[in-house]
């Protein structure tokens, strides 16, 4: 795909240009390209008006400025969504929320735990309701009595007046009277400080699903590491010595349990989802109760390799990586936009049609009986199940006529594993549950399995990911690889290019039907962290009813390594 980058064009005045870049897709992801129009916030409607002029296959606005930034932001996207063209990034809604509406919305809420706002409760710290990066935080913005906390608001609301003055066009007035603790302005904040560590957590969706990846604890220089009152001034943020690092869920699952739970919460109650992506900031306070602190519209990413900040977390975390990301955003604009509802209805009345014989009659056309036998005599699939694309279950039936006599408790009583099944088709799911499967969850794999929070021993998903497309095979992939406790088992159909021909002739049309060959994409995905490649076979998979032409299948099968 050609894609257009929308960057907010940094101003000489621009604090931050010293300390930031522009974020570009292509350091991490060569399949694409990437063109980049610098948007300028006094002349953004034209130059979004000729980037838009260009018809590029899709856009992705890095525009983050707020009313009072001097770059381009909440204006621009909101020009550039009345535009109706295909685009990723932060909304303007988003850019046009301050930190006081996540406190209020929580507040009113009930959870997640935010900071106090009782300004004569000290400790205190002072800063600005809507500005990014740490901006005009400094070691006095923490107070300890109320003549600290005085001073600070009065430094502040002299420099938050520039911006003002730039926002005035959205109703932001320039302050007329000198600010007091009783005469605050909106604009700026004054709520009890937080003691404790900084963990941040990424958000990305899929689809319409918020999902937490692994969260980080904030490593401060060693001049502020044993400081109990430290925290991101402007300076440490943008310290060299500053930096992040994966924690590890087996140190403590409790606490990476619940910082992922908080920051999806947070998410949510802030008004985020239909963002795409973002990043939560919470502090563990010292007697281990979290607070949210602060929901940030975009992670930091696609930067330079010395501009270490969210980057890491994409490439180690997100399985499938920074790739895996960038189909995954537009995965999720396509299937929030429904462009793919009528293909999906069609695939699934197709399938409620041959429900009922299709162990009788369309099973004998495919050779998953005997390949899956082979599979389960060498692999072990003991344990809990999901299926995706389950159909009758032929799946979970061969292995549970394998494992199940094998499988005992203490006791030496027999114990039936847990098998859930994902269909498309009602009628197959019927089916299956009937087989024996516990449950089967209705719909496309690729909107069901976001909001799957359990985990499962064992995912397989077995000839049927050719009717993904490109970008929903790496969301479908990546949610697997966060799913599964013990494999992953895909099995991938080639194909060929003859029987999308035929199906597109068919009378009456069934181009609902028209599939893909995913070989080179599973390989393009790659194997991720803390993962092996254990199987890779090929096999005669299925002859097909409607053309009659014959398909391979190779089979995948990853094991967790770590």
């Amino acid at each position: 795909m050609r894609f257009c980058l929308l960057q907010s064009k940094y101003t000489d005045e621009n604090i931050l240009k010293d300390h930031d870049d522009y974020p570009d897709p292509s350091r991490f992801i060569k399949d694409h390209t990437y063109e980049h129009r610098m948007i300028d916030k006094s002349d953004a409607k034209a130059q979004i008006d000729a980037a838009v002029a260009e018809d590029f296959d899709f856009y992705i606005s890095f525009m983050w400025g707020t009313p009072e930034d001097d770059v381009a932001g909440a204006d621009a996207v909101e020009y550039l969504e009345s535009l109706n063209v295909p685009f990723v990034g932060i909304p303007s809604r988003m850019l046009l929320k301050s930190k006081t509406d996540l406190y209020e919305a929580a507040r009113a809420h009930g959870h997640p735990p935010v900071p106090g706002n009782d300004a004569n409760s000290f400790p205190v710290i002072v800063k600005a309701a809507r500005n990014c990066a740490s901006m005009f935080l400094t070691s006095k913005s923490i107070c300890f009595m109320p003549e600290e906390r005085d001073a600070e608001i009065a430094a502040i609301d002299t420099q938050l007046q520039p911006g003002r003055e730039r926002s005035r066009a959205r109703n932001s007035p320039l302050s007329a009277t000198p600010p007091s603790i009783d005469n605050l302005p909106s604009d700026i904040i004054v709520q009890q400080f937080v003691q404790g560590v900084d963990y941040s957590i990424v958000i990305i969706e899929f689809g319409d699903t918020p999902i937490a990846l692994n969260p980080t604890i904030y490593n401060y220089p060693p001049t502020d590491s044993s400081n109990p009152n430290r925290f991101l001034t402007f300076d440490i943020k943008f310290s060299p010595q500053l930096s992040e690092h994966l924690i590890n869920r087996n140190d403590d699952p409790v606490l990476f349990d619940k910082l992922q739970k908080l920051a999806v919460e947070a998410y949510t109650v802030n008004g985020s989802i239909g963002g795409s992506w973002g990043n939560v900031d919470i502090r563990i306070q010292p007697n281990g109760e979290p607070v949210v602190i602060e929901v940030n519209p975009m992670p930091a990413i696609f930067l330079p390799p010395n501009i270490q900040f969210e980057d890491p977390v994409i490439s180690e975390s997100l399985p499938g990586g920074h790739r895996a990301l960038l189909h995954i955003l537009l995965a999720s604009y396509f299937m929030q936009k429904n462009d793919e509802k009528d293909r999906a209805r069609g695939i699934a009345a197709e399938y409620d049609q041959i429900a009922a014989k299709y162990d009788s009659a369309y099973l004998l056309k495919s050779t998953v009986k005997k390949v899956f036998s082979s599979l389960v005599s060498r692999l072990d699939f003991s344990g809990s199940l999901l299926d995706l694309a389950c159909g009758t279950g032929i799946v979970g039936r061969l292995i549970r006529e394998h494992h199940e006599h094998s499988a005992v408790d203490g006791t030496g009583n027999g114990v039936r594993s847990h098998h859930v099944g994902v269909d498309i088709s009602p009628e197959m799911a019927r089916a299956c549950e009937q087989a024996g499967y516990d449950e089967c969850l209705v719909g496309p794999m690729q909107e069901v399995l976001p909001r799957i929070s359990g985990q499962f021993d064992h995912i397989v998903c077995y000839q049927a990911i050719h009717f993904v497309n490109m970008f929903e095979l790496s969301l479908v992939l990546s949610r697997c690889f966060q799913l599964a406790l013990k494999s992953v088992t895909i099995g991938v159909d080639e194909i060929p290019d003859e029987l999308n021909t035929r199906v597109r002739e068919l009378k009456p049309p069934a181009s609902f039907l028209i599939s893909t060959n995913h070989i080179r994409e599973i390989h393009d995905f790659g194997i991720p962290r803390g993962w092996k490649l254990a199987l890779e076979e090929r096999h005669f998979g299925w002859t097909s009813p409607s053309v009659g032409l014959d398909v391979y299948t190779t089979v995948f099968h990853y094991e967790r390594v770590d």
